[in-house]
């Protein structure tokens, strides 16, 4: 019932506003606060239940929330406490709240005579109301509290003013400073002591126009008020987000290990801009800044996975991270020419959580790694790096271990040049691979620093590093790690992915077209009414590093049906390029296209005015004819034979010059270098 609705809560429903104060035999027993005297109610759980889910009734902030915390003098304390002993055995035992009857008979087992049995009636059901009512506390029976009778204050007047300045604070006085300090200050964002006194002034002149510029209650009364009634926790609390609150100033007990019993029972990831310069592979122009991911075991403090690059805060790059906290670590140094025992760095396995925070694990993305490998995946609330507070430790601790070794490519930490920054972009010597190197070895280290947090159970004299941390919980069986039998399923269940559209011309994944060969899918791309059901859940997972092939998954329920695709042969060029050389092959390509698009529409503008020129002219130079229809048409044969004739003369292939009116004859030249004269075409083929 809890998940529903907790004591204290305070409900609204139906023009009513209730406070939730006791569960009794599958019941919620709630005390009506917008009328005077006791009043209670019941409502099944079921029922709230059904009410608050469709609407019908909502939570409301508690009304007396401001005032629960208020700072009390002992003495009224004391006089609450005296009180609440009174009506505790009726408060505490959800029966005596419903049962008048009983109610009765604990009242009268306090009371010596039946005078006293009324008295104490009267009282005991007047601290009920203001019980309930006030936030269910024990500082909700003081008297400052009680409206109807509000405490009264003896102030002593104090010593003069040397400077005449000033008046006697009264308990008027004192309500209006009350009322602009919680106006003005006790908010987020509020103003200053000295601006809201500014605001005092004012509505203290509106409210006494008579009363001279020196009776005027000074600022520094008015910040005695400010220092002696407010409380600390009022101060704080009310004057800072809850974010903040919860994040940087409210009390630190716990430790990560009430969430995190074993080794990869949560894995915690996040990336931050390094503060360093690299430079270029062919080390002549400088790249700018990389983005270190960074993936810690949260129990033993190791860090057991980095990725380096500058591909930004991405899920990628966060991908690549995760597969490297998975993977033989043996392996990926060796890979940059360092050779470590296993020993050495032992994080190898899929852990069972990993959690970040609201951005680059937040989606589908990641959905298929999950449930290919029932790994849970958790997100941090905004603005909570303590919710991860081990990764956040594992960058500071890698800052500290390459700072030396970097300070000369490193940012300047004085920002504006105008007040003596410089640029260290030009001081970068190393390249992505070099820095690799150097974090790689600062991670050997950090897994040997000595922790604080100590698991329960822990061996004395055993050194509590995390390395050792993760070998001993190891050896005692306390493991949340599975090994990976597929490395390729890893990678595909890792890899980014879309949903395509499949056609009869294959699978679009951003502009490019793959084929799948497997007689299983083959019938997802017939072409036409032989293919009535496209898939709805189709998923396509892709390396961005090398798009020459992609993994096709039919249904996103079922990840770990995996079919290998490829190019088709109209898009084998792109084979080895990354995903991003292919898109920009392709925006050039679509670029290209629309600018030749553009010209063709053009020239076609101006072959159609041409065009239009040719048919208006052959329209003005047609002679006007005496011939009748009939006999033009009975002459068409003729016409068309002579015009044959002409075309055949201006076609001649004894022509160099087309379209000219022939001459009245050529002429050639025989074997006896004679010339005759040429008439037509085929008395030019007599000599061949």
């Amino acid at each position: 019932m809890s998940a529903v609705v907790n004591l204290k809560d305070v409900l609204f429903g139906d023009g009513k506003t209730y406070r939730v104060i006791a569960f009794y035999q599958g019941e919620v027993v709630l005390f009506r606060m917008d009328k005077r005297g006791f009043q209670i109610e019941t409502i099944p759980f079921s029922g709230l239940e059904s009410e608050i889910r469709i609407g019908n009734i909502v939570k409301i902030t508690d009304p007396a929330s401001d005032n629960r915390y208020a700072a009390h003098s002992d003495n009224e304390m004391n006089a609450a406490q005296k009180r609440y002993d009174l009506i505790a055995p009726i408060v505490t035992n959800p029966e005596a709240i419903l049962e008048s009857r009983l109610r009765t008979a604990i009242i009268r087992s306090q009371s010596i005579s039946e005078e006293d049995f009324a008295t104490k009636r009267r009282y005991a059901y007047r601290y009920l109301e203001k019980y309930f009512r006030d936030g269910m506390t024990v500082t909700c029976l003081t008297r400052s509290r009680d409206g109807s009778a509000s405490r009264s204050y003896s102030v002593k007047t104090g010593r003069k003013s040397r400077t005449g300045l000033g008046t006697i604070v009264t308990d008027e006085i004192r309500n209006m400073m009350t009322s602009v300090i919680t106006k003005n200050i006790l908010k987020i964002g509020g103003l200053s002591v000295h601006q809201a006194y500014g605001v005092f002034t004012k509505e203290y002149r509106v409210a006494n126009p008579s009363v001279p510029d020196n009776a005027i209650p000074t600022e520094a009364q008015f910040r005695y008020h400010y220092d002696t009634r407010i409380s600390l926790a009022d101060k704080v609390r009310k004057r800072n987000p809850s974010a903040i609150m919860d994040k940087d100033i409210a009390p630190a007990t716990g430790t990560v290990l009430q969430v995190a019993q074993y080794p990869g029972a949560r894995y915690e990831i996040d990336s931050t801009v390094d503060n360093v310069f690299l430079v270029a592979s062919d080390r002549v122009l400088p790249v700018g800044r990389p983005v270190l991911y960074s993936v810690t075991d949260a129990f033993s403090g190791m860090i057991v996975g980095i990725n380096i690059s500058f591909e930004g805060s991405q899920y990628k790059s966060a991908a690549q991270a995760l597969f490297n906290a998975i993977r033989n670590k043996q392996e990926f140094c060796r890979k940059y020419g360092i050779e470590i025992d296993n020993d050495e760095w032992p994080a190898e396995g899929i852990p069972s959580c990993v959690v970040a925070d609201n951005g680059e694990l937040e989606g589908r993305q990641i959905e298929n790694f999950s449930k290919t490998f029932s790994v849970q995946i958790s997100n941090t609330a905004p603005m909570r790096g303590d919710q991860k507070g081990t990764v956040e430790s594992s960058f500071r601790q890698l800052q500290h271990q390459l700072k030396e070794f970097v300070a000369k490519a490193a940012p300047d930490p004085i920002t504006l040049k105008k007040a003596g920054g410089k640029d260290n972009r030009h001081n970068a010597f190393l390249t992505l691979v070099d820095y690799t190197k150097l974090v790689i070895e600062a991670v050997r280290v950090v897994n040997r620093h000595v922790r604080t947090v100590i698991p329960v159970g822990y061996p004395v004299g055993r050194p509590v590093t995390p390395i050792s941390v993760w070998q001993w919980a190891k050896k005692e069986g306390m493991w949340g790690l599975t090994t990976v039998d597929n490395p390729l399923r890893l990678r595909i269940a890792l890899m980014p992915n879309v949903k395509p559209t499949v056609s009869s011309l294959g699978i679009n994944v951003d502009g490019l077209r793959y084929e799948c060969l497997a007689d299983e899918v083959k019938t997802l791309f017939f072409r036409g009414a032989h293919n009535k059901a496209r898939p709805k859940r189709v998923l396509v997972a892709y390396d961005p590093s090398d798009v020459s092939c992609a993994y096709l998954i039919p249904d996103s329920n079922r990840p770990m049906t995996v079919y290998r695709c490829q190019l088709t042969p109209k898009f084998a060029r792109f084979a080895g390029m990354s995903i991003y050389e292919a898109r920009r092959v392709l925006e050039e390509e679509r670029t290209t296209t629309i600018m030749v698009q553009h010209e063709n529409a053009i020239a076609e503008g101006e072959t159609r005015r041409r065009q239009d020129q040719i048919v208006e002219e052959a329209i003005t130079q047609k002679p006007t004819s005496e011939l009748s229809v009939a006999e033009k048409i009975k002459r068409i044969s003729e016409s068309r034979m002579q015009e044959r004739i002409t075309q055949n003369r201006e076609q001649s292939f004894a022509s160099t010059e087309s379209l000219k009116k022939p001459e009245p004859s050529r002429q050639i030249q025989n074997d006896d270098d004679e010339l005759k004269p040429v008439q037509s075409f085929n008395d030019l083929s007599e000599g061949w």
